[in-house]
């Protein structure tokens, strides 16, 4: 919809330097009706705030899920919860299903926002908990258990500090 495009005139410009004062005027009108003609309204860029904060919200919520699974599930079994309850948590299925959203939240969000906020440490931290909680799936006993608190820790915290990013940047009314 609205792409953010470089401009064709620069100050750096050889033939920027070679103008003279009514050239150059005539430049930095051009430059500044080109800004004005290529940026988003504020609505639009409400709308993609809006949408950025509502994934991360859900991202946290779907790596809390993932947090409470992962200390949960040694948990219940010495609190006496063994059972059909102890046989679901341990079921591989549950895993992928509590996975797959906490990855596609993360690939959602954090590429969009951070080329908003331009804070790229952040998506790296998001993908590193991504790539933690994937390798959880193939480990067993308490290795498993401490990665995953540590990958659902690390993407709860992407999401949170994207989340405050990103409400920074929202445009004033």
């Amino acid at each position: 919809m609205y792409e953010a495009r470089v401009c064709p005139f620069t100050r750096q410009d050889p033939q920027y330097l070679a103008l003279g004062y009514s050239g150059k005027l005539l430049h930095d009108m051009m430059y500044h009706y080109f800004i004005l003609l290529n940026k988003a309204p504020f609505w639009v860029e409400r709308e993609r705030i809006r949408r950025i904060v509502v994934r991360d919200i859900v991202g946290i919520f779907a790596s809390g899920l993932c947090l409470v699974h992962c200390v949960l599930t040694p948990v219940l079994p010495a609190l006496g919860g063994l059972g059909f309850l102890g046989r679901f948590l341990e079921e591989g299925l549950l895993h992928l299903a509590l996975l797959v959203p906490a990855l596609i939240l993360a690939l959602a969000s954090f590429p969009t926002s951070c080329r908003h906020h331009q804070r790229h440490a952040i998506m790296v931290v998001g993908f590193s908990g991504a790539l933690l909680l994937i390798v959880a799936l193939y480990l067993t006993g308490i290795w498993e258990i401490l990665v995953s608190i540590v990958g659902a820790g690390l993407l709860i915290m992407a999401h949170w500090i994207n989340r405050r990013l990103i409400l920074r940047m929202a445009p004033a009314d």
